[in-house]
């Protein structure tokens, strides 16, 4: 989500119309989709596609809505043009909603949190140009001749170094320790059981680069290696269970003035619960260079999966018994079974060449940090988090005008073309819009089409670009964390207001579950690392919390929200739960932040415990109700207590 605002907006009960207003845009052929059966284009070879041919999503169309005759508000949308409740069933049958669109049809995705992990659990280097466009080349290391900065101007070095298993307390680049909290309450260890991938690691290295005053500094990344695999045994049933951890930091380093420098780390994490099928067939996974095809050129490109779509030469070879798989390698492969609810603690040893302001869908997460020689041991605690997907096809006949608008006022502005496309595929810069996405509610019914429940986080994509004093000073450390249930959400930290001392969030949802009946259950928990919130606010020491309000502005009965502030010498942590998506504003109020005290550092908690014991009263206002959290809660003034 790519927005800041000055309260926690919550998407708004929509209303569903028995059809939408057509508005004009007059054109000479009268277009029917639902009567046209189109062939499925090449996108390997565009050139080899029949004519009038249907496109996958990403690719470009070759017509527009003149040339393919598409019209728009030409026809009313009703309710029954709503995908069927619970019709969709899985994530795979959401994404490829898009084969069954027609050719003026607009495929608009809201799909499942995920992120790209390095191709088959293999760790690799390689130098890439910065357009993308030229040919790639694989690299042994930093120090690998081929691969000098010198060699390759205007290219950047790519290290895709994934998570292993810790050989030794120091090691860095790894799971130092797995831990499943069961039912007992107890935090159980998990025991390092596999490699999937089983694939040789790419050493770390570490390099010297002159700043612009000769200064050098060292600059470097750690070993990395294939996927680990964690085996659990549950005391309570004896049964146990494996879980796969798919988590990077990615880095890139520029090329500048013969030297690998300016680098950038971007942190992923995702665990699975999975089985392991031993059979018959694959191959080992490798990093290799091949010929690919790309836009009609041929280039080289790095691969690690033997089945890649373009490259030249490639195979699938499958194994018997195993489909969709999360990881491989000859013989074996994971499938990922559903995720237990149990809450889970890994420990990750990172260098401090990451900055960590955190985001993704975990349920009451604590994360923390610990200096360790060379880095940092990051521990994040957390169930698994849900996911309310939405998707859907509209034909351009039924779309109404507030939706059309939305699209056209998108930030991407005269150069967001995409909705002239024909078929229209939007990219997430598109969709990742608070008002698209409002607009397209009541297309979907106002509800989610598929709920999901996952263990993710990643960094914050532009944290480097926000606050770099503040990032900078926290080098290493986890600076913050943000996780909701929500279909949009804002992966910057949160607005400050400093006239009212408020911080605040915006996230978007449908009204009701997949069901079409069942309110959705919103979800949202914050945890703000003192240091990074003292210089986020402008303050000397992180203030208290004078109060938390949740305000319900809908004329119906409003859901009780359980809301949780705790706060320590190093962190603040808020969770809000069981709040329907119903327009509620969520701020947090701080007492005053004129402090001329010096910030103490203090050793970091694992679980923090409240200062003070914190009351909840509720408010009334005619229709309006808000619930005020603090140690000495007062109404605001014309509401009365209830």
């Amino acid at each position: 989500m790519r927005q800041r605002i000055l309260y926690l907006l919550l998407a708004s009960v929509i209303l569903i119309p028995t059809s939408l207003p057509a508005f004009g845009i007059e054109i000479a052929t009268t277009w029917d989709p639902t009567k046209v059966s189109w062939p499925i284009c090449d996108n390997i070879n565009p050139n080899n596609s029949p004519a009038n041919c249907f496109l996958s999503a990403g690719t470009l169309p070759p017509k527009n809505d003149q040339s393919a005759g598409c019209a728009y508000g030409t026809q009313n949308f009703n309710e029954s043009d709503i995908l069927p409740a619970n019709s969709i069933k899985t994530k795979n049958e959401l994404i490829n909603l898009s084969n069954k669109r027609g050719y003026c049809d607009a495929y608009f995705k809201w799909p499942p949190e995920s992120f790209a992990f390095s191709d088959s659990g293999v760790s690799y280097l390689f130098v890439n140009s910065n357009n993308n466009q030229q040919d790639q080349h694989l690299c042994t290391g930093e120090d690998d001749p081929t691969c000098a900065a010198s060699k390759w101007p205007n290219y950047k070095l790519f290290a895709e170094l994934n998570f292993w298993s810790c050989e030794k307390p120091t090691d860095l680049g790894c799971v130092l320790k797995f831990e499943v909290i069961g039912a007992d309450g107890i935090a159980h260890e998990a025991t390092f059981s596999q490699y999937l991938p089983d694939t040789p690691k790419v050493q770390g290295k570490s390099w010297e680069v002159p700043d612009s005053t000769g200064t050098k500094k060292t600059l470097s990344y750690p070993t990395g290696g294939g996927y680990p695999i964690f085996e659990y045994k549950d005391p309570a049933s004896g049964q146990s269970r494996k879980y796969l951890v798919l988590g990077s930091v990615e880095r890139t380093y520029d090329s500048r003035n013969g030297y690998w420098t300016n680098p950038n780390a971007v942190f992923t994490l995702q665990i699975f619960q999975i089985n392991v099928i031993n059979g018959q067939g694959g191959a080992k996974p490798v990093a290799k260079e091949l010929k690919q095809n790309l836009g009609g050129q041929s280039r080289i490109g790095v691969t690690t999966q033997p089945g890649t779509q373009g490259f030249e030469g490639s195979i699938s070879p499958g194994i018997d018994g195993c489909t969709d798989p999360i990881a491989k390698d000859l013989n074996t492969c994971a499938t990922i079974i559903p995720i237990s609810p149990d809450r889970i603690r890994i420990s990750l040893n990172t260098p401090d060449d990451a900055s960590l302001f955190l985001q993704g869908r975990v349920d009451y997460p604590i994360a923390y940090t610990k200096a360790i020689a060379g880095g940092h041991t990051v521990v994040i605690e957390a169930g698994p988090g849900s996911d309310y997907m939405v998707a859907g096809n509209i034909a351009k006949a039924k779309m109404g005008q507030d939706l059309v608008n939305a699209i056209k006022a998108n930030s991407n502005g005269p150069n967001n073309d995409q909705l002239s496309r024909a078929p229209t595929d939007f990219p997430s810069s598109v969709l990742n819009d608070s008002k698209i996405f409002t607009a397209f509610l009541p297309y979907a019914g106002n509800r989610s089409s598929l709920t999901e429940t996952s263990w993710i986080l990643s960094s914050s994509p532009r944290i480097n670009q926000y606050l770099g004093s503040c990032i900078n000073e926290s080098a290493g450390q986890i600076l913050g964390l943000v996780s909701t249930n929500a279909t949009l959400y804002s992966d910057n930290p949160p607005s400050f207001d400093k006239s009212s001392q408020t911080i605040s969030y915006s996230v978007d949802a449908p009204h009701f579950n997949s069901d079409g009946t069942t309110p959705a259950v919103g979800k949202y928990f914050l945890n703000m690392n003192a240091k990074f919130m003292q210089c986020l606010l402008g303050v000397a020491k992180v203030p208290s919390v004078a109060s938390l309000a949740v305000t319900y502005e809908n004329s119906g009965t409003p859901s009780v929200s359980t809301v949780t502030v705790k706060q320590d010498s190093d962190w603040l942590r808020m969770a809000v739960d069981n709040f329907h998506f119903s327009s509620p504003k969520l701020q947090i109020k701080f007492a005053d932040t004129a402090q001329n005290s010096s910030p103490t550092a203090t050793k970091p908690t694992p679980a923090p415990a409240g200062n003070n014991k914190v009351i909840t009263i509720t408010c009334i206002k005619g229709k309006m109700i808000k619930k005020i959290v603090g140690s000495n809660p007062i109404c605001p003034s014309g509401y009365k207590k209830k």
